[in-house]
């Protein structure tokens, strides 16, 4: 018998060890939460309040100023739009996996979250170049297997996903 099963109490069929009795899941656990610290300054806390990188938000003479954007936003639109922030401060999101999160993890309405993540004119392709490189640096990836895994598990597009893919150096 492996060291991955066991003996059920009967006695008479073996039983696999649950994922997180597996030392694998636990080393895959220990590197996430590594590259999430990584990807916050290695634990820096200068203030509070996370400021939105460069490659994040767009500048451009045309966007609507904050003061213009507060005006016209309501609570729950601001309060959506900090929380995507933070999470793009985190770690990389496609479009609509931070949406997904912010409904389905946070308990915005759909309409507030899509508010809020496109009122950061966020560059999608720099974040899944940004989550290309995560997996990367878990585990092996084909270039086709990463690119399914962007497109199918992380929400990105096909275009985006290949280009993250190819930024990484796959």
């Amino acid at each position: 018998m492996s060291t991955q099963e066991s003996v059920n109490p009967q006695g008479t069929q073996p039983t696999k060890k649950p994922i997180w009795k597996k030392w694998w899941f636990w080393v895959g656990i220990i590197a996430i939460i590594v590259i999430i610290a990584a990807a916050n300054g290695g634990g820096k806390d200068e203030e509070n309040v996370p400021e939105t990188p460069a490659s994040t938000v767009a500048e451009s003479p045309e966007e609507t100023k904050p003061e213009e954007t507060a005006a016209k936003e309501t609570a729950s639109q601001k309060q959506a739009r900090l929380k995507a922030e933070v999470y793009l401060v985190t770690m990389p999101f496609s479009h609509d996996g931070l949406i997904e999160q912010l409904v389905i993890g946070d308990k915005f309405t759909r309409e507030d979250a899509t508010y809020g993540v496109d009122a950061l004119d966020t560059d999608w392709n720099e974040q899944a170049a940004k989550k290309a490189e995560q997996y990367l640096d878990l585990m092996p990836f084909s270039r086709d297997g990463l690119i399914e895994q962007l497109v199918v598990g992380d929400k990105f597009t096909q275009e985006q996903a290949e280009y993250g893919v190819s930024k990484a150096g796959l």
